[in-house]
């Protein structure tokens, strides 16, 4: 079995704008928090299927994480009017 490293990715995201949770290659990530300034959109992205999970609002831990790879990933939209920080910590395979 591999071993896990956990990753803090942080970054300042304009409003209206987006930032995927789309690894590389064929990595998979266990995305298991995500904190933010404002209030986020979750959504996933699989293909040309974009689905609505829901909204963060400050912070927001799962119980069973969520995993993504390439081609099923995890979207965050800044739906909060103006530029918002979010900071997201997940395992790396």
């Amino acid at each position: 079995m591999p071993r896990q490293k956990v990753v803090v990715f942080q970054a300042s995201v304009p409003a209206n704008s987006y930032v995927d949770l789309q690894p590389p290659g064929t990595a998979t990530w266990l995305v298991f928090s995500i904190e933010c300034s404002g209030a986020f959109e979750l959504r996933r992205v699989n293909g040309g299927n974009t689905i609505a999970l829901g909204r963060v609002l400050g912070k927001a831990d799962f119980a069973v994480p969520i995993v993504v790879n390439n081609s099923n990933f995890l979207r965050l939209v800044n739906v909060s009017g103006a530029t918002q920080h979010v900071a997201v910590t997940y395992f790396v395979d």
